[in-house]
């Protein structure tokens, strides 16, 4: 298999690191043990792994056509002949038992290449075949590494519903308190419509966790248990230092190329003459009703060229040039797509971590007016539904920092796979590449390039 190109010095030095998991019990499950149980279930990423086992042997079977070819044939029946020679009767007397046995070896001589440039188009199938199996494995890598924070987040979520319905039924139950003492109906009845709210966040927090783990399920072949927060992917903040060098649809295309060259090669050569050797030994009996042994031995060269064909080697050669052109677009637009992902990626990362960083610093202003609130209302300057108020906006402002905490965790790991390194990273070895990365304790260190 080809070694792939180096990485440039910058794109090396840019190469992720990870920073340590947050701390968990023994028992539960990392990102990395996810992904391996994924790669070990996933029934489409073992099909794509038979398609990759069926192009390189169809990638034989373009090579066997290179190598000798030996063909026993034998045949025995009978046969009654009637024909005149010379105005003689040389006609048998009867049927006669007419059988043959023999072996017959043939190789191709000289096609003009175009027999090995077959081969070499299967080869570069087989590659593409093997990258594109890779690109599969690091496109399911991501969806479980969504999934993955996706379980964790709603976990948080609910455990902040909960916490904000009980915060909700304690006003509720003392407004409803202030009622029965001749409050304010029309309080009561806000303070239990919120309340109601906060019910309905819950349980909506709770069906969507149940999707997550159904989606778990799907890729895992089981329901998640305790999970373990995996640790930030430290990526380039600038789309231009993105090394998308080892993507693997960027590898795919340019080995798809190389394929189509091959291919566009094989068909302009395709209506030339060919050449064999051919070289055999029959032994016979009586053979086509002709009495007597009858043994014969050959040894030839073959010339074979198909001059009128309807113009069927001709188109066939247009279509090997269209067939390149079209590799050398989508490769294009390969390169193009994933440009545009990593902009996309890199700004959705921006906007996540801006949200963070003012939800950060409203959250921390919220706590002091928080405080402030609770002085007030216990001087008779604030009513409770104020307190209620300043509490809604706190849960929704931490409601809201989660989902953009976990956001921004999701699009780092999300660069991590656009850039061929999610799978690497986390597992450690990087195939079909000639790269591998090694995992030392949590850290992503720099790729090992070889020759």
């Amino acid at each position: 298999m080809r070694i792939l190109p180096h990485l440039s010095a910058a794109a090396t030095a840019l190469i992720i690191s990870l920073l340590g998991p947050a701390p968990a019990s023994p028992a539960a499950e990392t990102l990395e043990t996810a992904i391996r149980k994924m790669l070990e279930y996933e029934p489409e990423l073992r099909a794509s792994a038979w398609d990759a086992v069926s192009v390189r042997h169809d990638q034989k079977v373009v090579r066997g056509e290179m190598l000798p070819q030996v063909n026993i044939s034998g045949s025995g029946g009978l046969y009654e002949r009637d024909r005149s020679l010379d105005g003689l009767e040389a006609s048998t007397s009867g049927p006669l038992f007419s059988r043959q046995l023999g072996v017959t070896a043939r190789q191709l001589l000289w096609d003009f290449g175009a027999a090995n440039s077959r081969n070499n188009s299967a080869k570069a199938r087989a590659r593409m075949q093997a990258l594109m199996e890779s690109a599969h494995a690091e496109s399911r890598a991501v969806d479980m590494v969504e999934v993955f924070l996706e379980v964790l987040r709603l976990r948080e979520q609910i455990r902040l519903s909960e916490a904000n319905l009980a915060q909700h039924r304690k006003v509720a139950t003392a407004m409803q308190d202030r009622f029965e003492q001749g409050g304010d109906r029309a309080d009561l009845a806000l303070v239990q419509g919120r309340l109601e709210l906060s019910k309905t966040d819950l349980e909506t927090q709770k069906l969507a966790l149940e999707h997550a783990v159904g989606r778990y399920k799907r890729l895992t072949g089981r329901e998640p248990g305790e999970l373990q927060k995996p640790g930030i992917p430290r990526i380039p903040d600038h789309r231009n230092r993105i090394d998308l060098s080892a993507n693997w649809y960027v590898l795919a295309s340019r080995e798809a190329i190389e394929m189509a060259e091959e291919t566009r090669k094989a068909e302009q050569k395709e209506g030339g003459p060919k050449l064999f050797a051919e070289g055999g030994y029959s032994v016979g009996q009586d053979v086509l009703g002709i009495e007597g042994q009858d043994n014969e031995a050959r040894a030839l060269v073959v010339l074979s060229w198909n001059i009128i064909d309807g113009g069927r080697n001709v188109h066939r050669a247009k279509r090997g040039i269209a067939l390149e052109k079209k590799a050398h677009e989508l490769h294009k637009a390969a390169n193009a797509e994933q440009r545009y992902q990593a902009g996309l990626l890199l700004s959705e990362l921006e906007g996540a971590k801006n949200t963070i960083d003012a939800l950060e610093e409203y959250s921390t202003r919220l706590k002091q007016v928080s405080s402030d609130y609770d002085e007030q209302f216990e001087l008779g300057k604030r009513d409770i539904l104020s307190i209620l108020d300043v509490q809604n906006e706190q849960h929704s402002a931490q409601s809201r920092l989660v989902d953009a905490t976990y956001e921004e965790i999701a699009s780092r790991y999300r660069l991590l796979g656009l850039q061929g390194y999610l799978v690497s990273g986390l597992i450690g070895e990087r195939k079909n590449s000639g790269r591998h990365i090694e995992v030392d304790g949590g850290l992503f260190k720099k790729p090992k390039t070889k020759e």
